[in-house]
C-alpha cells in the first residue's frame, strides 16, 4: 500500500512540474534543454515507481484462467509499446518533450499529420498507457490497474487544459 502513495507523489510531482512550467504564459526563465532534463528524470522516476508499485501489489486478481489475463496483459503491453515507438519516431525527442512550448512563433504554423498521427489523433496519451495496464494484468494487480488509470487520467487532464489551448493558439485552430 505504501507504494501506491509513493506512486501518487511521483505522478503528482511529474504532472505538477509540467503544469507549472508549460502552463505559464512565458517560459523565459527556463531553457528547453533544462526543462527536458528535469522532465525526463521526473518521467522516468514516475514510470519506475509505477512498475515497482505494480510488482508490489501482484496477485490481487483471483481468476480461474490467470494465463488468459496475463496473455491479454502481454498483448496490451506490446501493442502500447509499438504505438509509443511509432509516435516517438514522428515527434522525435524534442517533440516528445514539448519543444513547441519554447518556440517564439511569429506567424501561424500548420499542423502536420504524419506516421501514426495520420490515423490516431493522440497516440501517446490514448494508447501510450497500454503498457501500464498490460503490466498490471500480467501481475494480476487491481491496484496497478487503478494506478494506470490515474496516470492516464492525469496526463489527459494536463493535455486538455495546457497542451490543447497551446496547440490551438500556435496552429490557429478553432
Amino acid at each position: 500500500m505504501i507504494w501506491f502513495y509513493i506512486f501518487l507523489l511521483a505522478r503528482g510531482g511529474y504532472i505538477t512540474y509540467l503544469w507549472r512550467v508549460l502552463g505559464r504564459k512565458t517560459r523565459a526563465n527556463i531553457s528547453h534543454s533544462r526543462f527536458k532534463t528535469v522532465a525526463s528524470w521526473l518521467m522516468n522516476i514516475d514510470a519506475l515507481v509505477l512498475i515497482i508499485a505494480i510488482f508490489q501489489s501482484s496477485n490481487q486478481i483471483v481468476a480461474d484462467f490467470p494465463w488468459l489475463i496475463r496473455s491479454i496483459g502481454v498483448a496490451l503491453a506490446i501493442f502500447g509499446l509499438v504505438i509509443k515507438f511509432l509516435a516517438f519516431r514522428v515527434l522525435g525527442s524534442d517533440g516528445y518533450h514539448w519543444r513547441d512550448f519554447f518556440l517564439k512563433v511569429s506567424q501561424p504554423m500548420k499542423p502536420k499529420a504524419a506516421g501514426i498521427y495520420k490515423y490516431i489523433k493522440n497516440p501517446m496519451y490514448g494508447f501510450g498507457y497500454l503498457p501500464a495496464y498490460g503490466w498490471a494484468l500480467i501481475n494480476l494487480s487491481i491496484s496497478g490497474l487503478i494506478m494506470a488509470a490515474l496516470a492516464q487520467a492525469s496526463i489527459l487532464t494536463f493535455s486538455y487544459f495546457v497542451e490543447r489551448p497551446h496547440f490551438k493558439k500556435i496552429y490557429q485552430i478553432d
